[in-house]
């Protein structure tokens, strides 16, 4: 394997591993919020397997000599020579911390941002790294059961009576999270894994997409008027 593509390799799943495990200790936060033992489960359920998608690109890094450790230092921007790489590269605290009191939120949560994440896996499912496109596609599956469970979870809040408001401003809140996900518009950095098909779309071709099939989700359910963002170019608000 040349030196540079694996450096691009180890950078990129890098980011993908810590943000795996993000993903898990956000949702350990709700286990104990959820309204009945069945979702407890449930979101018990969701957060193993988000820590389990981590575990298995920590497994492939670590066959390419790279410890967790330095895992998350090159994920955060910490190691020598690394910048993070991911705009939401954060304490689990600053990404999940304002939506503590809500059902909904997670339910948004998990339409949202795993189904952002779902077009980002899919991407690197297609990647020519072949360990990595293997887990990869597995991760994917997992992503669209986790949106699966935020829908169901959203039809019973707005069976519930939730006001227009509300879901007006964390609907907004998580649609510009879950856009910031994609990260900024490509650079030298994006052309560089394109060119060692590592990735194959940009961050703006998955943005689109993502765009486009929540946009179709929320037409579907009656609610694409509340589609609506602060701030309509990247940095999302």
């Amino acid at each position: 394997m040349p030196l540079d593509y694996q450096t691009q390799c180890i950078r990129i799943m890098s980011m993908a591993a810590f943000s795996e495990n993000l993903g898990g200790e956000g949702l350990t936060h709700w286990v104990s919020k959820a309204p009945d033992n069945r979702r407890k489960r449930l979101v018990a359920k969701l957060a193993y397997e988000e820590f389990d998608h981590g575990h298995q690109i920590y497994k492939l890094l670590k066959d390419l000599n790279v410890d967790e450790k330095l895992v998350n230092e090159i994920a955060t921007g910490r190691a020598q020579n690394s910048n993070s790489i991911h705009t939401s590269l954060d304490t689990a605290d600053a990404i999940y911390g304002d939506a503590g009191e809500l059902w909904l939120d997670l339910a948004l949560h998990c339409i949202l941002m795993d189904t952002a994440g779902r077009h980002i896996v899919s991407n690197f499912a297609e990647s020519s790294y072949g360990p990595w496109a293997e887990a990869s596609v597995d991760i994917a599956k997992d992503e669209i059961m986790h949106a699966s469970f935020g829908k169901h979870e959203l039809q019973i809040c707005l069976a519930e009576g939730l006001s227009g408001e509300l879901l007006q401003e964390r609907f907004t809140y998580w649609y510009a999270r879950s856009l910031n996900f994609f990260g900024p518009p490509p650079g030298k950095s994006a052309r560089i894994l394109q060119h060692y098909g590592i990735k194959r779309k940009t961050n703006e071709d998955l943005r689109r997409e993502f765009q486009q099939e929540i946009e179709s989700y929320m037409t579907k359910i009656g609610l694409q008027q509340i589609m609506k963002l602060n701030t309509e170019s990247y940095p999302y608000d």
